[in-house]
């Protein structure tokens, strides 16, 4: 439809201009100095060859004071050459033949009135075919704001005072007509209903922003019109409101497991929160990606970018929730030990001399994390991640391997804390990383 829309555009402003210019001329509406020089023209002629001037000056006297803008009764009268360039704007001229800022003859009322006489409907029929290409499409609109924009630059500085009427006053209604499809969807976005109480997969709008930014692209494109600014300014907003929606469960999910730490449902609720906030940056940021890889444009590359380090954050943020929940289980009370150990280090403190943290209690830990115990919470959190993600398997892989990479820095962690902290006590982990990366790898 925009094509459609720019190739009828031209043809319309074409012979707009067209007519506007073939009026002026022919209805003497040009500045009285021109047609002053146009009469003086074969004496001026003459009396240049009197004075021995050559032909060159002869011929081109009378056509450089002229310049373009010559009526056609000196046309007939004095054979000037032949009037040109009726489809190029003429500039506002005052009777120095200098731009003016205050002559307009597209407004002298003889010519508006002819110019209405011929073109009365002009803008009736832009408005059909704005219709025409937007009625199954609104976000069309941005992309015919592209050829409206070139012919008001096209005109810019001229005495086309008609045609500018008409295409502001079309610029106008489709600005209005792309913000209201914004504004719908970000309504959109705003109504979307999260159900934590189960796993609902990806949310519609991370699928389609990736798809809606390559349309709008494919719309605009470089352009330095106002619908370059319009288009980034749309981007912001549904950005914007994705974003802080997805923050905003994440920080609600949170709280809402503090308030009930006892509560076993809003556990579970808080879960499938970060489920569903995985599921749904993952598709957000794959869909960018490949918009990037595929058919993303240079100059577009580095806002791109920006919504890409966005989502990238807060998935960081969701990923650590995410395994602190899912490690709980294999290695949560191993974990828990050793981090209060790393505390009673750092305030340096030692901890054999502390109860809780006494060779005792090591030894109740490590042999709750026996070799045995330990591969069959992995081959049971494998199939937890699985049941989490059955929604987005393609999410699966790369989750258990940050899981993977996290158990193991864990791993690391925790002997290395043995060795500091309890080397006299000749107790150990009863699995080796070796055993451990091979437990991993057997989902």
């Amino acid at each position: 439809p925009t094509e459609a829309f720019s190739i009828a555009l031209g043809n319309l402003v074409g012979h707009v201009v067209s007519e506007q210019n073939f009026i002026s001329d022919l209805f003497h509406y040009v500045p009285p100095a021109h047609t002053r020089a146009a009469r003086r023209g074969p004496a001026g002629r003459k009396g240049s060859a009197d004075d021995g001037e050559d032909d060159h000056g002869e011929s081109e006297g009378p056509q450089a004071k002229l310049g373009e803008n010559v009526t056609f009764y000196n046309w007939v009268t004095y054979k000037i050459r032949p009037i040109e360039n009726w489809e190029v704007p003429r500039p506002k001229l005052d009777s120095a033949d200098v731009v003016s800022q205050t002559v307009h003859f597209g407004s002298v009322k003889e010519v508006k009135s002819m110019l209405d006489l011929l073109f009365g409907n002009l803008a009736t029929q832009v408005d059909t075919l704005v219709e025409m290409g937007t009625r199954f499409d609104p976000s069309q609109a941005v992309g015919m704001l592209v050829p409206i924009s070139r012919a008001l630059d096209m005109c810019k500085g001229s005495d086309q005072g008609f045609l500018i009427n008409v295409l502001e006053r079309s610029k106008d209604r489709l600005e209005a007509m792309f913000q209201r499809y914004v504004s719908e969807q970000a309504r959109a976005i705003e109504a979307t209903k999260f159900v934590t109480k189960k796993r609902g997969g990806a949310l519609p709008f991370a699928r389609v922003f990736p798809k809606f930014i390559a349309h709008i692209e494919s719309l605009v494109g470089d352009t330095g019109y106002s619908a370059r600014a319009i288009a980034d300014s749309a981007y912001s907003r549904v950005s914007r409101l994705i974003f802080d929606t997805l923050e905003t469960l994440l920080r609600e999910a949170d709280r809402n497991a503090q308030r009930n730490a006892d509560d076993k449902d809003a556990q579970k609720e808080q879960l499938n929160a970060h489920v569903l906030l995985l599921e749904n940056l993952f598709v957000l940021t794959a869909g960018l990606k490949a918009y990037k890889t595929r058919g993303c444009k240079p100059y577009f590359v580095p806002t791109l970018e920006t919504y890409l380090d966005h989502a990238n954050a807060i998935q960081r943020k969701v990923t650590r929730a995410y395994l602190k929940d899912v490690l709980q289980r294999p290695m949560g009370k191993l974990i828990g030990f050793f981090d209060t150990v790393d505390r009673c280090l750092a305030a340096k403190k030692d901890p054999l001399a502390t109860s809780n943290l006494g060779k005792s209690q090591l030894k109740k830990v490590l042999q709750a994390h026996s070799s045995s115990n330990m591969r069959e919470n992995i081959k049971q959190l494998s199939k937890r991640v699985d049941k989490h993600f059955i929604n987005e398997s393609r999410l699966q892989p790369v989750i258990w391997q940050t899981i993977s990479d996290d158990m193991l820095s864990n791993y690391q962690r925790i002997v290395t804390l043995l060795a500091r902290a309890y080397k006299s006590t000749n107790l150990s982990l009863d699995f080796t990383q070796t055993d451990l990366k091979r437990w991993l790898s057997e989902r």
